[in-house]
């Protein structure tokens, strides 16, 4: 499979949020994030205490402390690492109350990680810059990874097999042996006496009374996972290290790896390799050096990798040095040492949507009251998202110069829209001239339920709208109609979205906002509005405290939402000159106070703010950036709805390309479970190896063409001797002991997975040749049943179940152009293994015809 043609015009862009929730998933639900953001004691966006730009947000311990360990904070979308700066161990500054000693080392973080995003929606284009600073120092990391590895005493007895053929039982260990483990290590699933079990690997360290002398003391081995006690091995993976580091990894082999001499070669496989790493074989390779390649629809990582000298190989072939697969699913990454510490490197690193940034980092203060000496701990991360392009090119962005009509819709209300109500009968009326929008609103349409009057004019259900001059509400019953004001627009035209900018003209700055000099009044009020958020008359003293912010952005949600549309131009924080702007204002201020522990105070501050500059020193970036609120931005940037497929492949058949998703192509790979050595799966399969590849169903020439380059031509060879529909149950079992030391890696199950997947495509387009234009979540899902149920169209002769009746259907389903009809026939193939055992493929059905109505629910693919 190859990745996907399909023009940019027509897919949505990669996008994340940089945090996730506490037990690692996506936020689903921007307004928790928002809410969570907002409960924290400072670190908002654009207003800072005491009136200062501030032109991020923070994320603290206080409601997100799962970023400090556990969860690493992810890029928010595809792009190029230029520049970060990594911690050995956090930087200190020395904070003394008094003139007298003693004086204490707090300890803080410069450490960065800088991001360039080319956006390039079509005629739109504009340049992106994340940034991501108070990033926790590399001794975090290595504390973590502390040795994993622990002697346990096994609780029942179990046959302890060769950990180069989990098939083969070499003996029995009793209950009371010990060996040694890595708890960190992920189980190894593998099919035994008909059943699929979880396999850890040990080594054996002290043997039971009673074991067999066949397995000897040393010998490394898997082990049912039932013998160990409860809670030996950890349930979730290690979180993987920011892969941007300039650094050597040393790391393992997960499977057997295919190396090949020339970066070409392994980026191409269409020649054979040049060696067989067996699995847990070291290896390094410098991270500097790591390439991006697409292999078999994915992109994974390759690297020119150094073999130890004590590395074993398959086939007696040996390289001491190749280019193979490093990524993280293939290859463990045991050790990650930076070569890189406590200064700014620019570098080049492509990174995805996803991919980790790092951990927030300390962030030690003097705690109140100052003079008592103690010390105030705080984990935290800086989280910015801005441009250096000129205002020109950011009003031709926002303004959807180029009047694209694609993408996610959404639906404009502005202030003074009419708003109606049902009357019961099929009609809606405004009930009153005063019924109208209170305000501007923007709604996603997918949000909004659509309802058609007696006339067929479409009416949308908005809800949280508030009404009038009064501004009574919110109320969930209003609808409104195109008309007036009221339209759909695209996620590209942001003004229309509510988005707007301000701008500070002076680049003398010194960091302090006079709204007086601000040419918005939009930000005027807002501003007013915190300022008076706590006060009986709504007056404030013209200077912001951060409980007004917090405050404010808590109980004033449409200020908030305006505040966050809010695109700023003032001179960055992180640049030298504004810093010696701020730095003169706060000694200033330093002079006016006679307190001696005030006075240092504000000097601990200024010397450690100086350390975190780094603008200046990164080519194309200018004193002043245009800000944006990172989260609300990548809302309006995702153009995915939740039925978009997360990734396209497409397999080329006569018929033309087919496209299907990943999700219909995990689909099948989780019900054709991978499995390193062969397999029978059930009493009417055959020998199986990799994903479902089922000897049986296969011709002596697909086995060829098939397994070529895969595996040895003597082992094609044995695999056709026990082929074809002879060798099913019973048979295929007494024949795999012929075979079933035979293994294959994950990479080469996937490539056979692959080159299956399209003869299996042409199978799809050959009886749904109109398959062709749909979602490629339902090309996947019909994929998906041609695998598993083959495309043959008639009954058995002798049959009377009608076992295709529900095939011809989708055919002429597809023929009619009557696609809604199809996830019902999925569903109705069900009758056919009900009461009989196969539960597996009613539930594969179900999950197919859910595939297929997802994809028939999204409006951005298909026809």
């Amino acid at each position: 499979m190859a990745a996907t043609n399909i023009p940019a015009a027509n897919l949505p862009l990669a996008v994340k949020y940089p945090f996730v929730t506490e037990d690692g998933k996506e936020f689903n639900d921007l307004e928790k994030l928002l809410t969570d953001l907002g409960q924290q004691s400072g670190g908002y966006y654009l207003l800072g205490a005491n009136n200062c730009w501030h032109g991020g947000i923070h994320i603290t311990d206080e409601k997100f402390s799962h970023h400090k360990k556990t969860h690493p904070v992810r890029c928010m979308m595809d792009g190029t690492v230029i520049a970060y700066q990594l911690n050995h161990y956090y930087p200190t500054q020395k904070w003394q109350a008094k003139s007298t000693p003693p004086a204490t080392d707090l300890k803080f973080s410069n450490g960065f990680c800088l991001i360039k995003h080319e956006y390039e929606s079509p005629a739109n284009p504009l340049t992106f810059y994340s940034l991501y600073m108070h990033l926790a120092d590399y001794n975090t990391y290595v504390a973590d990874c502390a040795n994993t590895e622990k002697t346990i005493a096994i609780t029942k007895n179990t046959k302890a097999r060769d950990a180069t053929n989990i098939n083969h039982a070499i003996g029995v260990l009793k209950s009371g042996s010990m060996l040694k483990v890595d708890t960190q290590q992920q189980p190894y699933k593998a099919v035994a006496n008909g059943q699929q079990h979880d396999y850890y690997k040990g080594t054996v360290e002290s043997k039971a009374a009673s074991s067999d002398d066949t397995v000897a003391v040393g010998t490394t081995v898997y082990l049912y996972s039932g013998c160990f006690p409860a809670g030996t091995f950890a349930t979730t993976e290690k979180p993987a290290l920011p892969g941007y580091w300039k650094s050597t990894v040393i790391g393992k082999s997960k499977e057997r790896m295919r190396v090949y001499s020339t970066e070409q070669a392994c980026k191409d496989r269409t020649t054979p390799h040049d060696a067989l790493l067996n699995e847990q074989q070291t290896v390094s390779f410098d991270s500097a050096q790591v390439k991006s390649a697409t292999i078999n629809g994915k992109t994974l990582k390759i690297a020119l990798c150094k073999i130890d000298n004590a590395a074993t190989f398959a086939h007696n072939t040996r390289l001491n040095e190749g280019w193979m697969i490093v990524d993280e699913s293939q290859v463990n990454w045991e050790k990650v040492e930076p070569t890189e510490f406590d200064r700014i490197v620019k570098c080049n690193f492509p990174i995805k949507a996803g991919a980790p940034i790092g951990f927030m980092g300390i962030w030690e203060s003097p705690a109140d009251p100052i003079g008592a000496g103690t010390t105030k701990i705080k984990y935290q991360m800086h989280v910015e998202l801005f441009t250096t392009d000129d205002k020109a090119a950011l009003d031709k962005f926002l303004n959807n110069e180029a009047r694209l009509t694609t993408g996610k819709k959404y639906l404009k209300v502005p202030k003074g829209s009419k708003l109606y109500s049902s009357d019961g009968d099929g009609s809606f009326v405004n009930p009153d001239a005063l019924l109208n929008a209170a305000r501007d609103y923007v709604f996603e349409e997918s949000a909004c339920t659509q309802v058609k009057d007696t006339a067929g004019t479409v009416f949308y259900n908005i809800k949280g709208i508030r009404t009038g001059e009064a501004a009574t509400g919110p109320v969930d019953f209003a609808h409104v109609k195109i008309e007036g004001g009221v339209k759909l627009v695209t996620q590209y035209d942001w003004k229309e979205l509510g988005f707007s900018t301000l701008e500070e003209t002076n680049n003398d700055a010194d960091g302090y906002i006079d709204p007086d000099k601000i040419p918005s009044a939009l930000f005027k009020d807002i501003f007013k509005r915190v300022d008076g958020i706590n006060s009986r008359n709504g007056q404030g003293d013209g200077t912001l405290t951060g409980q007004e912010i917090k405050d404010a952005l808590q109980q004033d949600k449409e200020l908030r939402n305006d505040l966050y549309k809010m695109i700023a131009g003032h001179p960055s924080e992180w640049h030298s000159t504004t810093q010696n702007n701020i730095k003169k204002l706060f000694e200033e201020i330093k002079a006016q106070n006679t307190e001696e522990e005030y006075k240092n105070a504000i000097q601990f501050e200024i010397d450690r703010f100086l350390k975190c500059e780094f603008v200046s020193q990164i080519e194309g970036l200018t004193q002043k950036l245009w800000h944006f609120h990172p989260l609300e931005t990548i809302k309006t940037l995702d153009g995915k709805c939740k039925y978009c497929p997360s990734e396209i492949y497409e397999i080329e058949t006569t018929g033309g390309m087919v496209a299907v998703s990943k999700e219909s192509v995990d689909l099948i790979l989780a019900y054709e479970s991978y499995q390193k050595f062969p397999y029978v799966p059930s009493d009417t399969s055959g020998i199986t190896i990799g994903y479902g590849y089922d000897l049986s169903q296969q011709t002596e020439t697909n086995i060829r063409n098939d397994l070529k380059n895969i595996y040895s031509q003597d082992d094609i060879g044995k695999f056709i001797d026990v082929s074809g529909r002879y060798y099913t149950g019973n048979a295929a079992c007494t024949a795999l002991n012929n075979v079933n030391s035979i293994s294959i890696s994950k990479d080469d199950a996937y490539t056979l997975a692959t080159r299956t997947n399209k003869r299996y495509a042409q199978y799809v387009v050959d009886i749904y040749p109109n398959s062709i234009n749909l979602h490629p979540h339902c090309q996947g899902a019909l994929l998906s049943l041609v695998f598993n149920r083959g495309n043959k169209l008639t009954d058995a002769r002798s049959s009377t179940r009608r076992e295709r009746e529900e095939m011809r259907t989708i055919q002429f389903d597809l023929q009619t152009k009557n696609t809604s009809d199809i996830p019902s026939q999925f569903r109705g193939m069900k009758r056919l293994w009900a009461g009989r055992g196969l539960g597996g493929l009613i539930e594969r059905r179900e999950k197919e015809a859910v595939l297929f109505e997802n994809g028939l629910s999204c409006p951005h693919y298909g026809k």
